[in-house]
């Protein structure tokens, strides 16, 4: 319960991934979830084979980016924690997040609602949201200022949705 009340700090902002144990364990657990949460997120609207490529795909780039930045900036030891704190703090977002998703499936813009409003008003936040998270862990981890941690996490997002793209229009439904 203490490590899921630190990821939870982590998502808030109060604490970094310096916080949590530099755990092999811990970090193949977090990847796992986080690989679950993923493949189930894209099984709302793609097939199996494609929810799983996707999935994959940014399992991939998560361990690729954060073992290329950690060892540019010689911080190559906090892989474990760095990694752990992206896949359980992204994964805690996720299952915030999917709810939503779920019901904002149906929305069209030409018959939203006021609480379709809401709704995407939500998602957006839990957007910004994660991609505060991201920075604050990219800004902790490798001792760089939030300007830097900021341009690094939009860096890795627009990867991600690259990578993602491609690896979903490879996959076979």
């Amino acid at each position: 319960m203490n490590l899921i009340t630190r990821f939870i700090d982590i998502c808030f902002l109060k604490a970094g991934p310096q916080d949590i144990p530099a755990s092999a364990w811990l970090m193949k657990l977090s990847l796992i979830i986080y690989f679950g949460i993923a493949t189930a997120s894209q099984l709302i609207e793609y097939p199996l084979s494609i929810s799983l490529a996707s999935a994959a795909a940014e399992l991939v780039l998560l361990l690729i980016w954060i073992k290329v930045a950690l060892m540019l900036r010689g911080f190559s030891a906090r892989f474990n924690q760095t990694v752990t704190a992206m896949a359980a703090t992204s994964s805690l977002i996720s299952i915030v997040a999917l709810p939503l998703v779920m019901m904002a499936l149906d929305i069209t813009p030409e018959a939203m609602s006021a609480v379709d409003s809401g709704i995407m008003m939500v998602i957006m936040f839990v957007l910004l949201w994660s991609l505060m998270v991201t920075a604050h862990i990219f800004r902790n981890a490798l001792e760089i200022k939030a300007s830097m941690a900021v341009a690094l996490t939009v860096l890795y997002t627009i990867s991600m949705m690259v990578v993602v793209g491609t690896a979903m229009s490879g996959a076979t439904p």
